[in-house]
């Protein structure tokens, strides 16, 4: 099996809107994202994300950096799945 590199760049510049961005180069389909631990986020309806595209989380809460992460969730061109969790 061949390495697949995570395609996504998280912009943190203008927390606590975080840009998650497409730096691949495919087309991600039915890309989402799941929030663990404390923090609060609006729920977004799964998207697709072209090179360069980005989607914007807004995320609050008190100390998201001590026990908060994001999953991000996607399909590939051929139909596989795929899920990065990060954190702050």
């Amino acid at each position: 099996m061949e390495a697949y590199p995570i395609p996504f760049r998280v912009d943190r510049d203008d927390a606590p809107v975080y840009r998650f961005v497409n730096t691949g180069p495919e087309t991600l389909r039915g890309v989402s994202a799941l929030l663990l631990g404390p923090g609060v986020m609006p729920v977004g309806l799964p998207m697709v994300l072209r090179p360069s595209d980005a989607m914007e989380l807004t995320i609050r809460g008190r100390d998201l950096e001590l026990a908060t992460s994001v999953v991000i969730r996607w399909l590939r061109p051929n139909d596989e799945e795929y899920a990065w969790r990060t954190v702050f």
